[in-house]
């Protein structure tokens, strides 16, 4: 997204998960899901004065509303035993948060996945070892049979946030801007 002139640093990737949760009067807690979970980013980015352009340039584009493709920084990269291509062994619609897929697959609850047919970015929640993914949140979109499921260098899609309805621009040597961006979950 950004040139080798433009440093990246103090990125953090928040999980959004707006769950509602209440305790009964026999003591059992409850817990329910109120919408979509999403993921947001937030990092800094510099540069020196003379690559200044790129940012502006980043800020024109993005600033209203446009998505643009983000990797999720470490988060982006597996690290587990899967080492071959997963695929969909049949349809899921979306509402569906169980993805059939071969009983082999070796993908480990925590890792993020995408389909290739859309870029929301899911969490496995479970691997019975039977061939049946539990994913959370359920499906934005359909999947379709042998659909590719990816899990290695994830590339969410995002939504610039602006704050406070407007953007500072430091007319310093260094110039330094903090950028927050929400997934774009209907793509």
């Amino acid at each position: 997204m950004f040139s080798k002139n433009i440093l990246i640093s103090d990125f953090i990737l928040t999980d959004n998960q707006p769950v509602y949760q209440n305790q009964s009067w026999s003591g059992q807690t409850i817990s329910r899901s109120t919408g979509i979970q999403y993921y947001s980013l937030n990092f800094k980015v510099q540069t020196t004065k003379q690559f200044r352009q790129e940012l502006q340039a980043f800020q024109a584009q993005y600033s209203l509303g446009r998505p643009f493709e983000h990797s999720l920084g470490w988060y982006s990269q597996y690290n587990g035993q899967q080492q071959v291509l997963v695929q969909s062994l049949q349809n899921s619609n979306a509402g569906a948060y169980i993805i059939k897929v071969l009983p082999s697959t070796k993908l480990e609850v925590g890792t993020l996945i995408q389909f290739s047919n859309h870029k929301k970015i899911y969490k496995i929640i479970n691997n019975d070892g039977q061939g049946n993914l539990s994913i959370y949140p359920s499906l934005r979109k359909a999947v379709q049979l042998s659909e590719n499921i990816k899990f290695n260098n994830i590339m969410g899609s995002f939504i610039l946030q602006i704050s406070n309805d407007k953007i500072d621009y430091n007319s310093e040597n260094i110039i330094s801007m903090n950028i927050s961006a929400i997934e774009d979950v209907t793509a």
